[in-house]
């Protein structure tokens, strides 16, 4: 469910010769993963000058994956990723483990080192563990900060609710929590266990504590739309204005850093100035 980084496989690839030295596959994205190299290898002598104009490191959308890359004269350094993932988080990635790679091996650098090379792949076996654990230990950073940014939205959210709640009747309150649950049977997030009475804001930082930061935002300006449209409805649109400008806009003046951040203002705006 969360959205931290989601690799396929890490590859250090020969051009010349179409053969991995490195090649850690940890999502199967392909039915023959031995064809992978020369693939590469092919395509990169194809199109070198149009790949390589870009800049050290390169981000091309290739079906349904992202891939990063960068090269040198002899070698290839390649990230597979989901389309979702953060090309900058992924470039930074690639380019500290490039840098990493020579800084063990620095005569692969010379064609030379190639060419006299075997094409057994136990020369470089030393720096799989190197990859494999620097990209556990990026998710997991990944998956904290992805729990932060979603318990500070929804931490936002949640104060501007308790101020629409302030004014609202118990109907109010219960067309709300009726909302809350159809969208979270939507977003596949309605756990066994919670009850009708259940579904109000206090349940959701528990609710969406396992939630990508993505899909929890989509779900709450989704969840605030359908609670201003339903505030609408109940009470005369004088009454809405000025409860909006006594009790949601401070709200809104005081979290301004945030909402910004997480540039949530633009949509909330159409729902303020009613």
């Amino acid at each position: 469910m969360w959205g931290c980084p989601m690799i396929y496989g890490f590859y250090i690839i020969d051009i010349k010769r179409g053969i991995s030295l490195i090649s850690r596959t940890y999502r199967k994205f392909i039915s023959n993963e031995d064809i992978l190299p020369s693939f590469i290898s092919a395509l990169w002598i194809f199109s070198e000058s149009e790949l390589s104009k870009r800049g050290e490191v390169n981000e091309e959308r290739l079906g349904r994956y992202k891939w990063v890359y960068t090269a040198d004269k002899s070698l290839i350094f390649l990230i597979i990723a989901d389309l979702k993932d953060r090309g900058f988080w992924l470039k930074s990635n690639l380019k500290y483990l490039k840098e990493e790679f020579y800084k063990s091996f620095p005569d692969a650098k010379e064609e030379s080192t190639l060419e006299k090379w075997s094409m057994t792949p136990a020369k470089w076996k030393s720096f799989e563990s190197v990859v494999d654990e620097y990209l556990k230990i990026w998710s997991t950073v990944e998956r904290r900060t992805e729990m932060a940014k979603t318990y500070d939205i929804t931490e936002v959210f949640q104060k501007i609710f308790y101020e629409f709640y302030s004014f609202s009747d118990d109907e109010v309150k219960k067309d709300f929590s009726n909302s809350l649950k159809e969208m979270l049977k939507t977003y596949d997030l309605l756990e066994e266990g919670f009850k009708d009475e259940d579904m109000d804001i206090d349940k959701l930082p528990i609710i969406l504590s396992d939630t990508s930061y993505r899909k929890a935002k989509t779900l709450l300006l989704e969840l605030y739309k359908s609670f201003m449209e339903i505030i609408l409805k109940k009470y005369p649109i004088e009454f809405v204005r000025a409860s909006l400008r006594e009790r949601v806009f401070p709200i809104i003046k005081k979290e301004l850093k945030r909402l910004s951040t997480y540039r949530l203002i633009e949509h909330l705006l159409p729902y303020l100035l009613v």
